[in-house]
């Protein structure tokens, strides 16, 4: 799809904007009277133009927030076109340019839609104000007090193009510095509301030629922050720059900001771009006799240097462009005079540099192929390829789904455009010119330092495939010169158009090629379903028939479906085209009540032409997983017998039969809920693949278990690296701020990953280690808990890594802070044992008690700390330090609270996992495993391991008895467990600390029923949450699934606004929206999801709930319904 103004720009000018949207299916055909919306959100741009850079176009006394609008929502004609008439006025002044993002929604008759998006400048005023201040001191670039500066104003329209202007208001105003501290970027509360400060002085400017200019000063002692804010009352604009003012005592050397400056030297060549061989000519302003400098440089060397002298006027530098100046080069000219002249008033020594663009055409290749103009689903065809010129290449060959590339609007590589793009100077050049000369230099210092005299200066499970997209790769291959290859496809069963593409490289030439191509065939077809379903819902499926030639007339559709789908009437019917075009029929179905992946294939035929769609659905139960236990303590020559009773619905069942030779730790059920657990915030990404480091030294693993978990382990891994901010820290979530425990936490799984041979970027490690050993030295006690176990993990984690930090463990050590806790204090003892300072280890050990101390309140929040959790902590501790015997009671109360039923956040369970994994794992205590079981009166099977812990996965669809003997000589621990996902559950609403609210409105804000809503029906859900408990709360999560023939409108892609308040973090998924964020005691905060009623149907709508995800106490819940999507009533 495509819309079309006409112009690269947009105007509040333009009153009656006008524009063509167009519209075709990939595989060419007319999308014909297609239902169509068009959006527009205008947002904060940015206000630049190329003369003027050094100029600020942007107000930061104003704040611009998006406004959505729709321009056009009305069917295309029969030419799949539509004249979309829009009037784009912005509501409010922003502080300069704005930009206006168009998203277009074009819908299939089946209620699927496509989503296509670009932006486009919007200039809301016909004239901008810019502003320069001087440059200031080099040190801090700030202004001197007691100083006369100038201020430089510029007027221009849109276009760049100076104006005049009279009467501009100038207002400078000092700042507090609470102003300051209280935002980021200049902005406030106080200054957007335009409370700036001080007021100090004021004036007005009127502009000729489009400059103008206002003078300032600011007496000592009135050194601090300050705004200059221009207005142009008449026309609307403002533009304003904050800057600083200091004693000349606390500044550096001052420099100019002209570039008109006495020592700078403006010359220019004769054309933009050379190629190789060309003559390049110089042209060199010069006042007199002298002599110039002329060094011609690239990014990392000096290419060439001449002495020239030079003549009154203008001297002219001839040169030849050579292969050395590619992709570019700088030509550096220092230009000087006699010492004795007094006969012009420049400067004895000046100096300047310009780039010179230089292109080497053989380091161009052209690479040509011959391909069909038109392919068929299923069809093999053959392409060649060769260099136009008859060079040799090597090649690489890909063809791709046009609708895939169009989601990123990726374009075919240009590999010459990146291997010679644009080359910084790489050269740094010094002169002696200050230190000896004493003639004239200039009435102002040096507006451009000679380069490099500033170095001295002081510095500061997996889902079906529902889209297979066509992706067709070959290669490399080389092709000597002169030859042509041949290359052989088969298109996949796909209709749609493709994109060849061909990527060349030979000897530092590049190039590439490509060429659209539609797929198609007389007779297509084309199915539209919802993302997912769920069982027992209806749905109407609706088929769309292409009859591309005039011979399809009558069609003959049938549909076919797998045991999960149930065809509800007739599954074939008849249709009749009198011209080429497209049609539509419905067929419904209905989700048994299974679960799994339900597979869908549609048949057209007409005479000898036929097409097949075939498409795979996930059909799920939004309900959560429920777990059943069975266990016994079996002593020695003692048998147990026991019937696996599958829970849940069928296609959900898991069944595992675990025997361990220690006390259980229930260690089947507790490592999938990590693995199952929704969210994915950095600790619980952590927590999910943590223990699984260590599940090969509790138990024999079979292959296909051990290939489980090397992936998870090196998706966890590559996960991470995600959360990693630039500081080398880790974020809760990607691009927050650095997450002091989390940084602990993920650093310590990547060091015991890395350690069981698993691949850490040594970039991750160094940057984290890198913060962790600063913020180690930057720490100073503040006698909480949390900071104390924060530091003393961080020491722990950095011996691990084989870089202790003595000096740090020794100063928390003096300082005695650990008492506050115990968890840190074992840390701290561990931490020494590791460096090999087993004595201090010791000492520290002998004083430390091994019983944590519970948290009050939410002193914990910042760790996810408990006393539980820091009882595995200290477990960890004791085994690092082989204190092993000193355990058994913490040993007893982590197990027994692990084979329990009770909930455990995920840092508990990860945490006490990896605690009895260090515990009982190599070197550990453990027996051996000896016992001999069998299923369903089978044959007896004789089991012995040396590892603690033994699985068998069941069956889980079928019910078994089960029958174990204990052959070990001492006791054995033995579970069966059982779960899966219940056809139904209570949905009892609640209400614990927190208050749960949900509102679905039409967009412009009015209440709807959910219960019934008709088809293509844009809506949003408004969700509600209070804290009515007696604390903040931090962590939230809201849980929202919502019915399959609802489509969420992912606003992170299209841009769009929802509305509402601001979530720390958004994951939107297929089906489902989770919502992260922290609530303050007594507050309320509101998050809206946009939403389109898109697929005809009665389908369920999950309940929906809120929880704090560490704390099962704090939770609502709202209740599920029946929800319809109807076929909008004609009018």
């Amino acid at each position: 799809m495509d819309l079309d103004f006409g112009v690269k720009e947009l105007s509040a000018e333009n009153k009656s904007l006008e524009g063509t949207l167009t519209s075709t299916w990939l595989h060419g055909a007319v999308a014909k009277s297609l239902k169509a919306k068009v959006e527009v959100t205008l947002s904060e741009g940015k206000t630049k133009f190329v003369k003027y850079s050094e100029y600020v176009f942007h107000d930061p006394a104003r704040e611009f927030s998006p406004e959505d609008k729709v321009i056009f929502e009305a069917a295309l004609d029969e030419t799949g076109k539509a004249k979309v008439k829009a009037n784009i006025v912005a509501s409010r002044q922003g502080p300069g340019m704005l930009k206006a993002n168009f998203r277009m929604q074009v819908f299939e008759p089946g209620g699927d839609f496509s989503i296509s998006q670009f932006s486009m400048p919007y200039h809301p005023y016909k004239t901008y104000v810019g502003v320069r201040t001087p440059k200031g001191d080099e040190a801090r670039n700030m202004l001197l007090t007691d100083v006369k500066h100038t201020i430089e104003i510029v007027t221009l329209d849109k276009d760049g193009n100076t104006v005049d202007e009279e009467g501009l208001d100038v207002k400078l105003y000092k700042l507090d510095w609470k102003w300051w501290f209280d935002k980021n970027r200049d902005a406030v509360s106080s200054y957007r509301g335009k409370v700036y400060g001080t007021e100090v002085a004021s004036g007005k400017v009127s502009t000729k030629n489009g400059k103008g200019t206002w003078e300032m000063e600011v007496k000592y002692p009135k050194w601090g922050r300050y705004l200059i804010r221009v207005s142009n009352g008449k026309k609307g604009h403002s533009t304003g720059k904050v800057f600083y003012i200091d004693w000349p005592g606390w500044a550096g050397r001052s420099t100019e900001n002209d570039p008109g400056g006495a020592t700078a030297l403006n010359f220019s060549a004769d054309q933009k771009k050379y190629n190789v061989g060309d003559e390049i000519t110089l042209n060199i302003p010069t006042g007199n006799v002298g002599r110039a400098l002329v060094s011609i440089e690239n990014g990392t060397n000096v290419v060439e240097a001449h002495w020239v002298n030079t003549k009154k006027g203008t001297t002219q530098f001839k040169f030849k462009a050579t292969k050395d100046m590619a992709p570019n080069a700088y030509a550096t000219v220092s230009l000087l005079q006699p010492h004795a002249q007094t006969k012009n008033d420049l400067p004895i020594r000046m100096y300047g540099a310009i780039p010179l663009s230089v292109e080497d055409p053989k380091t161009h290749l052209t690479p040509e192929m011959v391909i069909p103009d038109e392919l068929r689903p299923g069809q093999e065809f053959a392409m060649t390829v060769k260099e136009r010129r008859g060079g040799a290449m090597a090649y690489t060959v890909a063809i791709v789904d046009e609708g895939l590339l169009d989601l990123t609007r990726f374009k075919t590589p240009s590999p010459w455009n990146t291997f010679y793009k644009r080359e910084a100077l790489g050269v740094k050049t010094w002169d002696m010119y200050n230190d000896v000369l004493g003639a004239f230099g200039g009435n102002v210092k040096s507006l451009l330092s000679i380069g490099g005299d500033g170095f001295n200066a002081n510095k500061a499970g997996k889902k079906p495939d529902r889209f297979k997209p066509v992706v067709l790769y070959l290669g490399p291959f080389y092709l000597k010169a002169g030859e042509t290859a041949n290359h052989k496809f088969t298109m996949p069963n796909y209709v749609g158009s493709v994109r060849a593409m061909v990527v060349a490289a030979n000897d530092g030439a590049y190039g590439s090629t490509e060429k659209a191509i539609p797929v198609r065939q007389p007779l297509m077809v084309l199915g539209t379903l919802p993302r997912v379903l769920g069982v027992d819902e209806t749905f109407k499926l609706p088929v769309t028939v292409f009859a591309m030639k005039e011979n399809v007339k009558k069609v003959n559709v049938t549909i076919e479906c797998n045991g999960l789908l149930e065809i509800k009437g007739s599954k074939s019917t008849k249709m009749t085209f009198k011209e080429p075009g497209d049609d539509l029929v419905y067929f419904e179905l209905k989700t048994k009540p299974r679960v799994g992946t339900g597979h869908i294939k549609i048949t057209v035929s007409s005479g000898k032409e036929s097409a097949v769609y075939e498409t795979d659905v996930t059909i799920r139960n939004a309900n959560p997983r429920e777990t059943l236990v069975a266990h016994e303590t079996i002593e020695n020559n003692q048998s147990w017998k026991e019937t696996y009773k599958p829970i849940g619905m069928i296609g959900t069942n898991n069944g595992v039969l675990e025997v361990s030779s220690i006390p259980a730790m229930n260690l089947g059920k507790r490592l999938k809920y990590l693995i199952r657990y929704p969210y994915g915030c950095v600790e619980q990404t952590t927590s999910s693949v943590f223990p699984q480091v260590y599940l090969t030294s509790l138990m024999d693993l079979p292959q296909k278990k051990k290939d489980e978990i090397n992936k998870n382990i090196k998706a966890g891994v590559k996960r991470l690296y995600r959360y990693q901010n630039p500081s080398g820290a880790m974020a809760y979530w990607p691009g927050q701020k650095d997450d002091l425990w989390a940084t602990n936490y993920a650093g310590h799984f990547m060091i015991e990953a890395k350690k069981a041979g698993y691949s850490v970027t040594s970039e991750f490690m160094n940057k984290w280690i890198a913060f962790q050993t600063s913020a180690a030295q930057k720490w100073t006690a503040k006698g909480t808990v949390s900071d104390d176990l924060t530091q003393a993990y961080r020491l722990y984690l950095l011996a691990l890594t084989g870089k202790p930090d003595l000096g740090s463990m020794n100063r928390m050590r003096l300082k005695q802070t650990t008492a506050n806790s115990v968890a840190a204090r074992w840390y701290l003892a561990a931490s020494y044992h590791i460096a090999g300072q087993k004595e201090v280890a010791k000492n520290l050990a002998a004083k430390a008690v091994l019983t944590a101390l519970p948290y009050k309140g939410n002193t914990g929040s910042s760790t996810f700390g408990s006393k539980f959790r820091d009882q595995a902590l200290i477990l960890q501790a004791l085994s690092i330090m082989d204190l092993r015997n000193n355990a058994s009671d913490i040993v007893k109360d982590i197990t027994t609270k692990l084979a329990s039923d009770g909930w455990l956040n995920t840092q508990e369970t990860a945490q006490a996992l990896v605690g009895m994994a260090k515990f009982v794992g190599e070197g550990g205590v453990s027996r051996e495993l000896a016992f001999e079981y069998r299923l369903a009166d089978g044959d007896w099977q004789k089991m012995s391991s040396k590892k603690p812990i033994w699985q068998l996965d069941l069956d889980g669809e079928q019910a078994k008895a089960i029958e174990f003997k204990n052959t070990s000589g001492a006791v054995l621990f033995a579970r069966i467990i059982s779960d899966g996902i219940p056809a139904a559950m209570d949905e009892t609403e609640s209400a614990k600390g927190l208050e749960l609210t949900i509102e679905y409105l039409d967009m412009a804000g009015t209440k709807i029923d959910p219960a019934t809503i008709s088809q293509g029906t844009d809506f949003k859900a408004k969700v509600t949450v209070k804290n009515t408990g007696g604390m903040d709360y931090n962590e939230l999560a809201i849980h929202q699934v919502f019915p399959p023939g609802w489509e969420i409108h992912n606003t992170r892609l299209t841009g769009a606004t929802a509305g509402g308040d601001k979530a720390d973090y958004l994951d939107i998924r297929d089906d489902r929206v989770y919502t992260f964020f922290d609530l303050k005691k007594g507050k309320t905060k509101t998050f809206n999801v946009l939403l389109n009623a898109s697929y005809l149907g009665r389908y369920y709508l999950p309940a929906l709930s809120v929880e704090a995800m560490y704390d099962k106490s704090v939770q609502a819940r709202k209740r599920g319904q029946w929800v319809e999507v109807n076929k909008l009533a004609k009018k």
